[in-house]
């Protein structure tokens, strides 16, 4: 019986072990089935990694050399030797490997030949498992319109006039290459299905790096016309994103994170374009100024402003195709982020101050008024020692490409153009704050950059604790007729230690009687604590700048280093006063948290603005002629006191304006006094390129807040004004400014 049952035994147990055995195979299938997509996205992830890191190489060659590489490194005749991907590899860390090329050799000379297996991995797509040794699937796109021309001269960025965020720096191709030859994707072909096609080797579309180091997913579906049209540097195309994009991956610009679902950054830009603010980014509610009548408040007093945040910031929403929310639009800022041609003072002042009126080109029978402000700029010679302390916050919520990374790129760039003279020291806040180098001469700067390479994000974000620590390295290090300066470089999102704004603004306040500055620099989306930023710059002596991309960081890091980091004068305030005969009543346009007391204007111990080297300070009034005040509301007049006549006296100027201010180690206020006397101009075609360009950038920001003052102005009007106003605009921000207005208007905001 028991040898009839054993048989029976050892049979079952095979099968229940062949069941088994079955059941985990299918099981494993099912878990590497379900992989797949996670292998996909890791693979594309890396992919967005080396593109990143090819796009900052990009920034780093036009930092040097003030251009883009050419396609092909070009012998004296013009031909092409070897790839622009050999020109900038001494921005991806290899300077040796560079070193090792006969750049007057072509790529497959013997010598050249040799290296072309040593290929670094940011050439190799992780995605593409046929790339064979030595060859890229990453190219740019050769044609007489694109950043890279067939003639090999080279592009600069004034030349992008489409803007770096609309023009294609490197796309994927299927057709690989050997990485050090001069082949490129052909623009006839670039966007035409085929080989030759920009089409890489990823489920459902493509990789592509803009010349602003956004990395875009282009979904396969996508129109040959639009990529056509992102090819051209110049070419004026407003193009929507939901076109084309399948979904921002990684960027030096502003932009969703990798992790963020198409729907919920399409969701984003929804509950932007409805005035909401996404996330946890936090705005100071701005009312509008309204008009005043002369007879009631003759003289309009405020500090001035020389932050450039809202600017860079509403232009990072337009470049994801989401309206900015309204109390992220700051006028001010907006029209103090460009250059004007008045010229700097000629006497002793720091400070020259010009002053020009014009028809109002929103309001039939106003006039406008513009004030324009020039500090004395100042060159690198000219430029005093700085001992300068880099404020980084590398808390967690820093993580993404368009934070840590990103302020490291724009510190590294700023580092190698500061001179012996100056000095670095580097602290950081997390959970805690930490001296990660003492205070270091420049002299010795791949010291300082090995420094800055090291830092990493994580923690929690204590800012107060950094801010002591910050300031008692600036103390201890302070240069006695030098610049003193901490710069902080922050999301603003303060959430451990002293955590309120309050808290955190009170703190500052203190710390600036020291003597020392304060630069702010925000970086990032989502979480942007911009009302703290701009208080903290304030309160702190200092000016508040939000980076958007790499390109941000070099204009406010380097090409205006002398005034970000050299204050000329401190504690800058305006009075105006309006001759009643002239001017029944005026509007100041932005400032509104700038605003202050009359009598605030000759008191001294207020605080007020700081104007460093070679600012550009613009305000803007509009004006309403005497006579034609009555649909402005008026004050009951006086039943105690015996009113004075309005007539005014019999003078040709329609406002006077004075400014004070202090020299930046003084305390005690000096005067600089000017009178208007409008000339009547009867359009505003006959009025500079300045004021034509300030009220094109006015008009766009009441468009954008949906203003009451916003009278006839239209997306149109304000193009209208702007084009023919850019003037000479050597780097290109004035026809960048056209483009954002294009983009606004495509939106419908």
């Amino acid at each position: 019986m028991s040898g009839d049952r054993w048989p029976g035994r050892a049979g079952r147990a095979r099968w229940e072990l062949l069941a088994l055995g079955g059941l985990g195979l299918g099981l494993l299938a099912l878990i590497l089935v379900a992989m797949q997509p996670v292998r996909h996205s890791l693979r594309r992830n890396r992919c967005t990694e080396n593109l990143r890191q090819i796009g900052l190489a990009l920034q780093e060659y036009h930092n040097a050399f003030g251009c883009y590489p050419p396609a092909a490194i070009v012998d004296r005749q013009g031909k092409p030797l070897l790839s622009w991907r050999v020109a900038i590899l001494p921005y991806l860390g290899a300077k040796e490997q560079y070193a090792k090329f006969k750049l007057d050799e072509p790529w497959d000379s013997p010598h050249n030949l040799a290296l072309m297996n040593d290929r670094p991995r940011v050439f190799a797509c992780p995605g593409d498992p046929e790339t064979r040794p030595g060859m890229t699937g990453y190219q740019v796109v050769v044609g007489a319109d694109t950043a890279f021309p067939p003639d090999f001269h080279p592009v600069t960025m004034a030349g992008i006039t489409d803007g770096t965020s609309n023009t294609l720096a490197v796309g994927e191709t299927r057709r690989d290459v050997p990485w050090t030859k001069p082949e490129d994707v052909p623009a006839a072909s670039a966007a035409v299905p085929g080989q030759g096609a920009l089409q890489g080797p990823h489920e459902g579309g493509t990789q592509m790096l803009f010349l602003d180091g956004s990395v875009r997913f282009v979904e396969s579906t996508y129109e040959p016309s639009i990529v056509a049209a992102l090819l051209t540097r110049a070419g004026g195309e407003v193009i929507s994103a939901d076109s084309y994009d399948g979904g921002y991956d990684s960027t030096t610009a502003a932009v969703p994170p990798a992790s963020a679902s198409s729907y919920r950054r399409r969701e984003l830009r929804a509950a932007a374009a409805k005035g909401g603010v996404p996330c946890t980014e936090n705005y100071e509610p701005i009312a509008d100024n309204p008009f005043l009548r002369v007879r009631d408040k003759p003289r309009s007093t405020f500090s001035v402003d020389v932050d450039t945040a809202s600017y860079a910031n509403i232009r990072r929403f337009l470049d994801q195709n989401a309206a900015p929310p309204k109390d992220a639009v700051r006028i001010e800022e907006m029209l103090n982020y460009f250059a004007y041609d008045d010229p700097p003072p000629t006497d002793d002042a720091p400070i020259a101050v010009h002053v020009e009126a014009s028809p109002c080109p929103w309001a039939e029978g106003h006039r406008l008024a513009r004030i324009g402000l020039t500090a004395r700029p100042i060159g690198r010679e000219g430029r005093p020692a700085s001992n300068l302390v880099f404020l980084i916050d590398v808390s967690g919520s820093m993580t993404d490409t368009n934070k840590l990374p990103l302020l490291k790129s724009g510190l590294r760039a700023m580092v190698n153009h500061l001179g012996e003279n100056d000095r670095v020291a580097i602290v950081v806040y997390a959970g805690a704050s930490g001296l990660v180098l003492p205070s270091t001469s420049c002299h010795d700067k791949a010291k300082i950059l090995a420094a800055l390479d090291s830092l990493e994000s994580g923690g929690s974000t204590n800012g107060g604790a950094g801010i002591q620590l910050a300031y008692e390295q600036a103390v201890a290090n302070f240069l006695k007729g030098g610049t003193n300066r901490v710069i902080l470089a922050t999301d603003g999102d303060f959430n451990v230690g002293v955590a309120s704004q309050g808290e955190l603004v009170r703190l500052i306040e203190t710390k600036a009687k020291s003597g020392v500055f304060l630069t702010v620099l925000g970086f990032g989306m989502g979480n942007l604590k911009d009302a703290t930023l701009e208080q903290l710059a304030d309160r702190g002596n200092g000016h508040y700048a939000y980076i958007d991309s790499l390109r941000e960081a070099k204009k406010v890091l380097i090409e205006e280093m002398g005034s970000t980091l050299v204050t000329v004068a401190k504690d800058v305030k305006i009075q105006v006063e309006f001759n009643p005969a002239k001017v029944g009543a005026y509007r100041l346009i932005g400032y509104e948290n700038r605003l202050l007391r009359a009598e605030d204007f000759n008191d001294d111990t207020k605080d007020a603005g700081e104007v460093g080297a070679g600012h550009h300070v613009t305000a803007l009034y509009e004006l309403i002629p005497a006579g034609r005040e009555d649909k402005v509301p008026a004050i009951d007049p006086l039943e105690f006191q015996k009113e004075r006549s309005p007539s005014g006296e019999a003078r040709d100027e329609s406002m006077v304006v004075k400014l004070r201010y202090k020299p930046p180690a003084g305390e005690e206020s000096r005067l600089i006094r000017t009178g208007l006397i409008d000339g009547g101009l009867d359009s505003i075609s006959q009025a500079s390129a300045d004021l034509r360009f300030a009220a094109a950038v006015a008009g766009f920001g009441m468009l954008l807040r949906d203003s009451p003052h916003k009278g006839s102005l239209t997306y149109e009007a304000v193009l209208e004004l702007a084009a023919a106003a850019t003037g000479t605009d050597a780097q290109g921000y004035r026809r960048e400014f056209v483009g954002l207005v294009g983009k606004a208007r495509s939106l419908g905001r």
